[in-house]
């Protein structure tokens, strides 16, 4: 895949990149990654982070992470410089994305141990009903 040019691009990037399997993902992650060590430029910071945004296997939370540190560093060095309005836009607009990803999968982490433990107070609750209800236990 051709990496973006253009401010243009890096926003149709994002549905080019959701749409690789998980092979050409890596390939293209690590050749973004590559890019980004080598050259350091705005354009590349963003390739990369819009990657770490788009995996979804175990890792994903630490990408996000990564992607996370990767715009704040970019929107704090930026500080108030004009000349790159544009793209210091384009990173808050992917920050704000990244960080309710990270809220929404924290809820999402919570809730499955919520059931979790339901489940196993459930479970309890089922096994003293037994007891009770089964003959010759000293409650009949």
């Amino acid at each position: 895949m051709n990496p973006p040019e253009s401010l243009v691009e890096l926003m149709d990037y994002n549905a080019r990149v959701a749409a690789l399997d998980s092979a050409n993902y890596q390939q293209e992650l690590n050749a973004a990654r590559a890019d980004f060590g080598r050259s350091g430029s705005k354009k590349s910071r963003m390739r990369l982070a819009i990657l770490l945004m788009n995996g979804s296997d175990g890792d994903a939370m630490s990408r996000f992470r990564e992607s996370e540190d990767l715009l704040k560093s970019y929107i704090d060095d930026q500080g108030f410089a004009f000349f790159d309005r544009d793209y210091g836009a384009f990173a808050r607009m992917l920050l704000t994305i990244n960080q309710e990803w990270q809220r929404m999968q924290n809820q999402l982490i919570t809730a499955r141990v919520e059931t979790q433990n339901a489940h196993k107070k459930l479970e309890e609750l089922k096994s003293i009903e037994m007891q009770l209800n089964h003959p010759g236990n000293g409650y009949h």
